[in-house]
């Protein structure tokens, strides 16, 4: 099975910082926050391989340049000359020295991006997955040791189409205050006690960038961006520039300047779960942390320590 580390977008939640380093080169303990998770993923024995698609023409040549690595430069079967733009070319190797030892044996691939949407920038991997396997999908910015033998299992045993790594509660990085109200109309009240950084159960699980999914999605993904790639071209109208291909593998005289975009959840998950074919894998009382800038990190420096040893021990 594959592992995926979605590791590009713009990083707006991360600015000013990530405008001088991707979000997946985040330092955090004594590595970038991208190692620790391809470390953690080359753990598993069942992972053999693990795909890292970023901007590499951007900050996220940085990742190239950790790992001492070059991009994949296969070809995209079902985007072959496509308004996809560079994106559908990416190299494999080791890894380098970065991710030896303790990484684990899983060769990596690294594969440039197109800012297609969390969806679209999966097809860039099709060849990657062989037909029948599924494959893991990491969104770069979750750090949590998410137990994927166990989400493998969910995933299998409710024949799902994709399985996401969720929560219901949370420890919130803020205290709360107890409060007595003195009367049906006091906008106010006593308070009673303090509780500092409680856990909290939530009304619905939260989804993480965490998943295990079947390789039909990317058929799913590949159907929508021709939808969406058909819908621009009708739009375009004369403002299109003439001799340009259609991504379908179709023709036309010409093509929008504007990209089709696949948003992974809301145009084909949502779907999938109306249909049963979505599961839940809750990862009870581990924590999880959206490391969406240095400043994170700082806040929850005692949480990040404790989420890095598990990841760790898990990976013993």
């Amino acid at each position: 099975m594959k592992a995926v580390v979605m590791a590009g977008g713009m990083g707006t939640r991360g600015r000013p910082y990530t405008e001088y380093f991707p979000k997946a080169m985040t330092p955090v303990s004594d590595k970038p926050l991208i190692d620790h998770i391809v470390r953690y993923v080359r753990s598993f024995e069942f992972v053999d391989g693990v795909i890292i698609i970023s901007d590499y023409n951007g900050l996220g040549g940085q990742i190239l340049n950790y790992y001492g690595a070059s991009v994949w430069t296969g070809t995209d079967s079902l985007f072959e000359d496509s308004a996809l733009g560079a994106g559908v070319h990416g190299c494999a190797c080791d890894g380098g020295d970065a991710t030896s030892g303790d990484a684990g044996n899983a060769a990596m691939t690294f594969v440039q991006d197109s800012q297609s949407g969390t969806g679209g920038d999966l097809l860039h991997i099709y060849d990657l997955i062989p037909d029948g396997e599924p494959f893991v999908l990491w969104f770069v910015d979750n750090l949590c040791a998410v137990d994927l033998y166990g989400m493998r299992g969910q995933f299998e045993k409710n024949n799902s189409i994709a399985c996401i790594a969720t929560r219901t509660k949370r420890t919130e990085a803020t205290g709360f205050a107890i409060v007595e109200k003195n009367g049906a109309d006091d906008c106010g009240g006593i308070v009673s006690r303090f509780v500092e950084k409680p856990v909290m159960n939530l009304p619905s699980s939260e989804c993480l960038g965490v998943y295990v999914l079947d390789k039909s999605i990317l058929d799913k993904i590949a159907d929508a961006m021709k939808r969406q790639t058909q819908h621009l071209v009708s739009e375009a109208g004369s403002g299109l520039q003439h001799g340009q291909s259609r991504p379908d593998g179709g023709s036309c005289e010409n093509m929008p300047s504007k990209q089709a975009q696949v948003n992974l959840s809301h145009d084909i998950l949502e779907d999938l779960s109306g249909e049963g074919k979505v599961s839940a894998f809750d990862i009870g009382d581990s924590e999880w942390v959206d490391v969406e800038s240095p400043a994170i990190l700082e806040r929850n420096a005692s949480k990040i320590s404790g989420i890095l040893a598990a990841m760790k021990d898990a990976a013993k």
